[in-house]
């Protein structure tokens, strides 16, 4: 990657292209209704308007004193540059003592908020000043203080990094959690870890709170053993839990943070109530079907539309995929929409970024595109994955087009393939692959499509590529 010199002080939108916004595009019934819309873009420009609700640009300060007779005022000019007072004598004599002093008005720090007189800035400097007094062009020069430049890097392309830790000693992890999922969920205000013990106990941290970590974090208390866990971003807070007995509970973490254990929730997610209308023997196929929810693999927040939340359940070894709303609602038993998938245990799903469609893999080395709003099967995206059936991983890196999936080869090899989508002809084809070493932890990735950049580590050694 090579990058242009410019200068600091310009604004390139190539360099720091614009970002999705935190809101929403649409509310979850306009998405049900077909409608795709795409989340709003932000300028990263400091002087967009729309950016940042408060931007200091005045970096540094110079401020320049020409005195003229007494009956005139001292004029300042703000500059950019180090911070540096001057004072040029127009006079060939010094200052008649009777004559008015000149008053200097601070711009620099709190400390300097007060006026005052030259004299007594030149007899009793700060001790982060220095005074240079040249004879013969009687000036004076007091510089407050400097500014080191920022030294920018873009080592972390190549997988470098400082290696100084943010934050330190987290304790108890879960090891029961499944190893091929991310283990770090987070938002801009606090992060999430499954901690070790009964109960399923999700650990909650705030992100302004660094260095070393509390021995005992504040947790949300799921009550079963916690399979998979998402934050929505689209609703700063909520967070989404879902256990091994077949419930996603829905918490909320306040602005302030937690500090104590948590055992409220929001929603809870089931179909226990089909189960007693089951009991009243009520025949209806749709009970029947959504009966069959034994454990829930997966679950998936939507990326545009709010209030929309997607399930994975292996429903004795028949996947389904279910659509929730997750408002306010009475029947919290019955999904959305349902749709039964080809056999095969789910290993990873991902949403496009748009939110029209969903990529998902299994352990039959394959993989599929639907549209989880319909019901027909014929309108699919199909292809293959890798030659091993191990967990395979996969995201999507623009709209609609293409994906990146890692695997293992069929001699143990990790691998990341990158596909495009043909949606006329329904087929997946391989564009390009890469192939690592021989390792037995597989590949998490984040991409950010907007940078064009990828990263993918894994839990034994935490290197990213």
């Amino acid at each position: 990657m090579q990058a242009p010199k410019r200068q600091y002080l310009d604004f390139h939108a190539d360099v720091m292209p614009s970002v999705r916004s935190m809101g929403p595009a649409q509310t979850g019934k306009e998405w049900l209704q077909g409608k795709d819309q795409s989340v709003e873009l932000v300028s990263q420009d400091p002087s967009a308007s729309s950016t940042l609700k408060s931007t200091i640009k005045q970096a540094s300060v110079s401020v320049t004193l020409q005195p003229t007779p007494a009956s005139d005022t001292v004029k300042s000019s703000v500059k950019s540059g180090p911070v540096s007072t001057t004072l040029q004598s127009t006079q060939e004599s010094p200052q008649v003592p009777g004559s008015p002093k000149s008053q200097l008005l601070a711009t620099g720090p709190a400390s300097y908020g007060v006026k005052k007189s030259l004299d007594a800035k030149l007899n009793d400097p700060a001790p982060s000043q220095s005074v240079e007094k040249p004879i013969s062009s009687m000036s004076y020069t007091v510089t407050l203080f400097a500014i080191k430049p920022v030294r920018w890097s873009r080592k972390y392309v190549d997988g470098q990094t400082s290696m100084q830790a943010d934050y330190e000693d987290l304790h108890n992890l879960s090891a029961t959690f499944p190893a091929d999922r991310e283990i770090i969920k987070s938002t801009s205000s606090f992060f999430l870890v499954p901690i070790g013990g009964p109960g399923g106990r999700l650990g909650v941290h705030q992100m302004i709170n660094k260095g070393r970590l509390p021995t005992r974090l504040p947790c949300l208390i799921n009550v079963a053993n916690i399979v998979a866990f998402e934050v929505d971003q689209l609703d700063q807070g909520r967070v989404y839990v879902a256990g091994d007995d077949s419930k996603v509970r829905v918490f909320r973490v306040p602005k302030e943070g937690l500090q104590e254990d948590c055992l409220n929730t929001e929603l809870i997610l089931s179909t226990a109530q089909l189960k007693a209308r089951k009991k009243l023997q009520l025949t209806d196929a749709y009970y029947a079907s959504a009966l069959n929810m034994d454990r829930i693999s997966l679950i998936k927040p939507h990326p545009t539309a709010k209030d929309i939340l997607l399930t994975i359940s292996e429903d004795r070894n028949k996947p389904c995929i279910r659509l929730w709303y997750t408002g306010q609602v009475d029947d919290t038993s019955k999904p959305l929409n349902e749709l039964q998938l080809p056999s095969g245990a789910i290993s990873s799903a991902s949403w496009s970024l748009d939110g029209s469609l969903l990529a998902f893999a299994n352990k039959n080395k394959t993989l599929y595109i639907l549209d989880p709003r319909g019901e027909d099967d014929k309108q699919w995206s199909q292809g293959s994955t890798h030659g091993s059936s191990r967990p395979v991983q996969v995201t999507w890196t623009d709209a609609r087009s293409h994906l990146l999936t890692s695997g293992f080869s069929s001699t143990g090899m990790r691998e990341v393939k990158l596909c495009r989508v043909d949606h006329q002809q329904h087929t997946i084809e391989s564009l390009a692959q890469i192939s690592f070493d021989n390792s037995p932890a597989g590949f998490l990735y984040i991409m950010i499509p907007i940078h064009r950049l990828g990263s993918a580590g894994a839990k034994e050694n935490g290197q990213p590529i």
